[in-house]
């Protein structure tokens, strides 16, 4: 394989793993999100409005400009995350 093939090939995957947030969610969630377990991610930004995330464990991760109004935190554990701007 050529450096332009390669070069294209690396670019196409890390757009791949950026739009899909590296696999981090869970199909269905948001809204259904109780089974997250997730440590050390980024969900900056990311819209959870109205999200089940009873129970979900979300540890040591960048939360920093998500939206959680209305979203179900009980039983959530969020050590260590980052949730101010």
């Amino acid at each position: 394989m050529n450096l332009l093939m390669t070069t294209r090939l690396g670019s196409l995957l890390a757009l791949i793993l950026f739009l899909t947030g590296c696999g981090q969610l869970p199909s269905g969630c948001p809204p259904e999100c109780s089974e997250l377990d997730l440590r050390q991610g980024n969900l900056s930004g990311l819209n959870l409005e109205e999200a089940n995330l009873k129970g979900a464990v979300i540890m040591d991760s960048q939360l920093r400009g998500v939206k959680l109004n209305g979203a179900d935190l009980s039983g959530a554990n969020l050590a260590g995350s980052y949730l101010l701007e």
